[in-house]
């Protein structure tokens, strides 16, 4: 039985009757654990900043980069959405935006299959990005699987 600091350390001296297989096993383990990460990071970052990148059309064809300046600038986009996420982040942080996003929330969640999409959409970003949420804000224990013996749960 191999412990995880056996797959992280690979060059580990091997057991009398360790087999050369095993420790192939171990080195691809250990590399997996060092490039899954990386590449689902690189793909994720690559997804999202194509995605913002193509924000540019949203607007007019004689306001985009490749019209002013002639060609096409890369991060544009990016620099676009995140100047949009700033302005609508003031913007609905007053008194009145606040009314507004309140009004706008009601009548989208009133609209059938939309309602509840952005409802558990609304619910997810708050639990994850604000302190409104309830979700995650205590440890508690849970008799599971039945009276007696418990397990943790947050």
């Amino acid at each position: 039985m191999s412990t995880e600091h056996d797959i992280l350390d690979p060059g580990k001296k091997a057991s009398p009757g360790r087999h050369p297989a095993r420790a192939l096993r171990n080195y691809l383990i250990a590399g997996l654990l060092i490039w899954i990460p990386i590449m689902v990071t690189v793909w994720v970052v690559r997804f999202l900043s194509g995605i913002l990148d193509n924000s540019i059309v949203l607007l007019p064809p004689s306001w985009r980069p490749e019209a002013v300046f002639g060609q096409y600038i890369p991060g544009f986009g990016i620099v676009l959405s995140v100047l949009v996420l700033l302005l609508t982040g003031v913007l609905v942080r007053n008194l009145f935006g606040e009314k507004i996003v309140e009004s706008v929330e009601g009548l989208v969640r009133r609209i059938p299959v939309i309602g509840p999409v952005y409802g558990g959409a609304k619910t997810f970003s708050e639990t994850v990005l604000t302190d409104k949420g309830t979700s995650f804000k205590q440890v508690v224990m849970v008799e599971f699987p039945r009276p007696g013996p418990g397990a943790l749960a947050s």
